[in-house]
């Protein structure tokens, strides 16, 4: 899912918000299945729960896995998660598109929550977005927050279709072929920064 209007943007921030239920959390150990484009900090009920960058080959999109049981409560359960995209490729980032992919499973197996047009979100207008100054190659742009501004409209979750996720980023390993994939391609972006900064010296 993504925010709707924001397919062609850059350097933005977005907010996820959904409700899922417990009966039990110590006995149904919520887990969440996460993946993103860029970076995301989530929060279950006001507490940060889990927070990290992606490692963005549209090819070979990975998700993290993290237990929610420590934030939940019986009932209702409130899920925030707060989504930073670039939309330009850094030595630390990969191009991609904008997105979210998530789901949350009981231990049995019982799915209690999944990404879809049910979800609501907003684009987080307190930071400014768009074509910004860059720290350097590799760290990103600069970024510019305003506490006094609100959050954009709440609107449903555009869906999005054909995309594909393995296990593994923050948490788990990915297979020796996915390392190897990914090494070749932090490798030649190397390149292509590097070819671009002996240019500008001739």
């Amino acid at each position: 899912i993504r925010c709707p209007g924001t397919a062609e943007k850059i350097n933005f921030y977005t907010v996820f918000r959904t409700v899922f239920f417990c009966n039990d959390p110590e006995k149904e150990r919520p887990l969440l299945r996460l993946a993103v484009s860029g970076n995301q900090a989530t929060t279950v009920n006001g507490k940060l729960a889990d927070s990290g960058q992606y490692t963005d080959f549209p090819a070979h999109k990975k998700f993290n896995e993290r237990d929610l049981s420590p934030f939940c409560r019986t009932g209702e359960n409130f899920l925030e998660i707060a989504v930073y995209f670039s939309g330009n490729a850094f030595t630390s980032h990969y191009d991609g598109s904008p997105g979210l992919i998530a789901e949350i499973v009981s231990a049995s197996g019982t799915l209690l929550a999944a990404s879809s047009g049910a979800w609501k979100c907003a684009e987080d207008l307190r930071y400014a977005s768009g074509d910004m100054p860059k720290l350097s190659s590799s760290l990103n742009y600069t970024f510019d927050f305003d506490a006094a501004k609100e959050n954009g409209k709440e609107v449903p979750a555009e869906v999005l279709d054909g995309i594909q996720l393995r296990r593994g980023t923050l948490s788990c390993h990915p297979q020796e072929e996915d390392m190897i994939v990914e090494l070749k391609q932090c490798l030649l972006i190397v390149v292509m920064i590097l070819l671009k900064r002996i240019k500008k010296i001739h």
